[in-house]
C-alpha cells in the first residue's frame, strides 16, 4: 500500500511592496495551524518517510514545522519548483516514482489549485476545499507510485485546522 499525504502550505501573509509571491512567510497564526495539524495526524499514526515541499518560502516553512513535529531534519526534506507550477497529477506521480523509490508515506507540500485537484482526480469522494493548512491523507492498493490511477484512492482523511481546533475543544480537560 501507498499513502500519499497532501498538504497545503499554512497560512501566509499578504505580499508585501517589492515582494514576490515566493518568498511570503507564514503568519503566527499560520505557524500554530501547522503545528497542530502535524500533531493530529501524529495521533492518528500517519507518519511520513519523506517530505516532499515546494520551495517557496510559506511551503518550505510549513515542510520544516511538519518536520519538527514528526523528528524528520530538515535536511530531510525534498524540495522540488515543480511543487510551485501548476502542474499536472501525471506529473506529481512522475516526481513520487522519481524521489520516493524506498518510502510508502509521502507529504507533498504546495499550493492550491494543484493540490485540490489532484485529491479530485486521484479519489472518487472528496467534495471539499483544501484550505490553507489543510491535509488530505489517501491510500492506494498498490506496490509502486506509478500504479497510482485516477478515482482509485481512497481518502482516509481529511482535516482542516478548524477541525483540529473542535477535536482539541471536545477533549476531555483542554
Amino acid at each position: 500500500m501507498k499513502r500519499l499525504v497532501v498538504v497545503r502550505h499554512a497560512k501566509a501573509e499578504k505580499t508585501q511592496f517589492g515582494q514576490t509571491d515566493f518568498d511570503r512567510e507564514l503568519t503566527n497564526q499560520g505557524k500554530i495551524d501547522a503545528r497542530q495539524v502535524a500533531s493530529r495526524l501524529q495521533s492518528e499514526n500517519v507518519l511520513p518517510e519523506l517530505i516532499i515541499s515546494s520551495p517557496s518560502s510559506r511551503a518550505y516553512q510549513t515542510a520544516k514545522i511538519l518536520g519538527d513535529v514528526f523528528g524528520i531534519d530538515k535536511k530531510q526534506i525534498v524540495r522540488k519548483i515543480l511543487l510551485y507550477d501548476d502542474i499536472e497529477t501525471k506529473k506529481v506521480i512522475a516526481l513520487l516514482k522519481e524521489e520516493a523509490k524506498h518510502a510508502d508515506t509521502v507529504f507533498l507540500v504546495g499550493h492550491n489549485p494543484v493540490l485540490q485537484r489532484m485529491i479530485y482526480e486521484l479519489t472518487s469522494d472528496f467534495h471539499g476545499h483544501l484550505c490553507t493548512s489543510g491535509v488530505a491523507v489517501m491510500d492506494f492498493e498498490v506496490e509502486r507510485w506509478t500504479q497510482i490511477m485516477r478515482s482509485k484512492g481512497e481518502l482516509v482523511l481529511f482535516e482542516t485546522p478548524l477541525d483540529v481546533n473542535s477535536v482539541n475543544e471536545n477533549k476531555p480537560g483542554l
